[in-house]
């Protein structure tokens, strides 16, 4: 049986290249696989960080928004019992000397002329 060297050396030298070009392929789709992987955690990372930053900063908000309301409630409350307290020593006031005025119209009325 005869044997072409040159023919044998071609095929196996082609059968190189085509498992080199398959091996390259390969190593090039697998990187374009990890890159895309990659690229896609990267995105979900920053969508559910934008999401964490966005809940936090509307929480801050509502938490906020309930300490001025209650700065505001308290600071009626106190408004109004001091107020109501003004209002109750003014009346108070102004009774005991109406009633003191009274009693001395009364007692200068009831005295004997002399």
């Amino acid at each position: 049986m005869f044997v072409d060297k040159r023919r044998y050396a071609y095929e196996v030298k082609s059968g190189r290249i085509v498992v080199v070009v398959v091996v390259v392929v390969v190593v090039v789709v697998v990187v374009v696989v990890v890159v895309v992987v990659v690229v896609v955690v990267v995105v979900v990372v920053e969508v559910v960080v934008v999401v964490v930053v966005v809940v936090v900063v509307v929480v801050v908000v509502v938490v906020e928004v309930v300490v001025v309301v209650v700065v505001v409630v308290v600071v009626v409350v106190v408004v109004v019992v001091v107020v109501v307290v003004v209002v109750v020593v003014v009346e108070v006031i102004v009774t005991s000397w109406a009633l003191y005025s009274k009693h001395e119209i009364i007692t200068l009325m009831s005295a004997p002329d002399n």
